[in-house]
């Protein structure tokens, strides 16, 4: 296999070429391994614009330049010759419309379906919530969100294969879209989320007297900290322990870290956030915590799940999405309901040892089922069956 690496600049109003290629917004250089790197540019009126223009109409703005960037680099594919066309979700747009100007195979892997349209109440719900201004955007952006559903139903179904990251997923894709997407998990490197720390018991006797957790996630209501949180302030009533959450996030919507703020103060949890943290800071973060919080809503695969297990360290999650397919109740961690005080009696099992599983045991356990490997394997089979078919 040789592959080219096409490209869009990440941001029309953030980070540069040079940066994306060189690994700013990923922990691989990809560049590295393709023959050849494309990056396309937005115009520098776009850059200008989307400056000027309010938070709302950037990612607007972004979206459209985005477009007619792929009509352009879809006739550039379309004159050199390849076989098929692998396809990755937009930060904007989610679903990428590329494939529909495409003369070639295409094979898109779908992380989960853009659910703003398709679990709107649920989304909503957690909107208002958290944002007084929340419903009135949406009133403003609906003439532009009936486009776009639109748009995003076309970009999915011009893919000729879809894969996706779960048995949940593939229900959710078969469901909004009417396509029948191929399962292809995810998986996990065993040199970065290592066991490394956790056979040091020193280390985690140390922390004996606290109840130490993790959550993983952007900082949005989708991701359920709160309930993190709450659960947290409910185990510490209970064995009358100290707890201390770390939220290890990438991006953050306005006005949610507040509202974790003043919970975990209400509830006496001691709270930390940790932006953008390196891999290796995660996998040692991992190690450390007794246990690490799952709490996203119908979270489509949860690859943080395996990461917890890879380190040793067990898992808490909620019985919905992706997590009930890597969760084994009673055995590698607990599965309950979205309820703080049932959380927190999982909580307090899984710190006095409940668990049966070592945590060399849980490594081991995990990476005999989810490696890159297979990850890859698949992936190329997805590409062998399309290209046959053309």
């Amino acid at each position: 296999y040789r592959f080219d690496l096409y490209l869009i600049d990440n941001s029309p109003f953030s980070q540069t070429s040079d940066e994306i290629v060189a690994g700013g917004t990923t922990s691989l250089d990809l560049s590295v391994l393709a023959e050849r790197t494309f990056v396309y540019k937005f115009p520098n009126y776009i850059s200008a614009l989307s400056r000027l223009a309010p938070g709302a109409l950037q990612k607007l703005i972004a979206i459209e330049a985005s477009r007619k960037l792929q009509q352009r680099i879809a006739g550039d594919i379309n004159k050199l010759g390849y076989d098929a066309c692998f396809i990755h979700a937009c930060r904007y747009s989610l679903s990428v419309p590329i494939a529909q100007w495409l003369k070639i195979p295409s094979v898109y892997f779908a992380q989960e379906t853009k659910r703003i349209y398709y679990e709107s109440r649920l989304i909503s719900k957690l909107r208002l919530e958290n944002d007084r201004w929340a419903s009135m955007r949406s009133i403003l952006e609906k003439p532009y969100r009936m486009l776009d559903r639109r748009r995003d139903r076309v970009a999915v179904k011009s893919a000729d294969l879809i894969l996706c990251n779960s048995e949940y997923s593939r229900r959710e894709l078969s469901s909004a879209y009417q396509v029948n997407p191929t399962l292809c998990y995810l998986g996990i490197s065993p040199e970065t989320f290592s066991d490394v720390l956790v056979n040091d018991s020193n280390l985690k006797n140390q922390r004996n007297g606290i109840i130490s957790v993790i959550s993983v996630g952007a900082l949005d209501p989708i991701k359920g900290h709160d309930l993190a949180v709450s659960a947290l302030g409910e185990a510490s009533r209970e064995t009358k322990v100290d707890t201390e959450l770390t939220i290890v996030f990438e991006r953050e919507t306005s006005g949610y870290r507040g509202y974790l703020t003043d919970l975990a103060a209400r509830s006496g949890v001691k709270l930390d956030f940790q932006k953008g943290i390196s891999d290796q800071e995660l996998a040692r973060r991992y190690s450390l915590a007794d246990l690490v919080i799952c709490a996203a809503h119908s979270e489509p695969f949860g690859l943080t799940v395996n990461e917890a297990f890879s380190c040793g360290t067990p898992v808490v999650a909620v019985d919905e999405g992706g997590y009930l397919e890597t969760v084994k109740d009673g055995y590698n961690g607990f599965l309950v309901k979205r309820d703080p005080m049932e959380m927190a009696k999982a909580i307090v099992k899984v710190k006095n040892g409940e668990l049966g599983i070592s945590p060399q045991e849980l490594r081991e356990e995990t990476l005999k089922h989810w490696s890159w490997d297979q990850t890859a394997s698949n992936v190329a089979k997805s590409f062998e069956s399309i290209i046959k078919k053309f």
